[in-house]
């Protein structure tokens, strides 16, 4: 809990709402930003269903065998991870900022061990937590309905995500690692999964390029470069 000296408030401008405001840790956000980019691996089971089960049962092989209406909803559910995505990275650029301000970015990652001061920057990341927990909620709905749409023609590129994934995960939940690793490690996996997105998209008129969050991130943070080459 946030004490009325840490809110930059005199005691007159302080009120009762505000002295008992609790703001999130920064690790939560964290947590919520890798559960964003975790969501491809709802698709794990589409992606180890076998032909030869497929053969015997009502799975779709491929693509080209879907109604238009199917790939119009496949369509529809990749726009909605689309803007799921944006809105994490706008989450994680917000918190970059603020562990900047802080001078967080190479402290160690645990709990407790970047407390953010200030009643608008308490706000701040109330606001952002309750986007990114959105985020998660809008991106897990459309993946977890993608798998009951995509066919079985699909599988390699979702496996190919999720082991890219996997190897961002370890490194993104370790504990005690600077918050700059975790920074660079989610804008990388961030694209990644709108990488995948795209590579889906072609087949059903859902046409752009990927975006490069890592980059981007980069732009805003340069002192985030080296973390790449440490992680590698």
């Amino acid at each position: 809990m946030m004490n009325r000296w840490d809110l930059n408030l005199d005691d007159n401008e302080c009120t009762d709402e505000q002295s008992n405001l609790i703001d999130p840790d920064p690790i939560s956000i964290i947590l919520e930003i890798a559960n964003l980019v975790f969501q491809p691996g709802s698709l794990a089971l589409l992606a180890n269903v076998s032909a030869s089960a497929a053969a015997i049962g009502s799975v779709v092989i491929s693509y080209k065998q879907l109604s238009q209406q199917k790939q119009s909803e496949i369509r529809r559910k990749l726009y909605e991870i689309d803007r799921a995505l944006t809105k994490g990275f706008a989450v994680l650029e917000t918190l970059a900022s603020l562990l900047h301000e802080y001078n967080y970015i190479e402290r160690s990652m645990i709990i407790g061990g970047a407390p953010i001061k200030g009643f608008t920057n308490a706000q701040t990341l109330r606001r952002v937590h309750e986007d990114c927990r959105s985020a998660v909620k809008d991106a897990r709905d459309a993946f977890m309905d993608l798998s009951g749409l995509l066919p079985l023609d699909h599988a390699e590129v979702i496996n190919e995500t999720i082991v890219e994934l996997n190897k961002l995960a370890s490194v993104m939940l370790r504990i005690n690692q600077p918050y700059g690793i975790f920074l660079e490690a989610a804008a990388d996996a961030l694209g990644k999964v709108d990488s995948f997105i795209c590579r889906l998209g072609k087949n059903y008129d859902y046409n752009r390029l990927p975006r490069n969050f890592h980059d981007d991130l980069i732009v805003s943070f340069p002192e985030l470069t080296h973390y790449k080459t440490s992680r590698n």
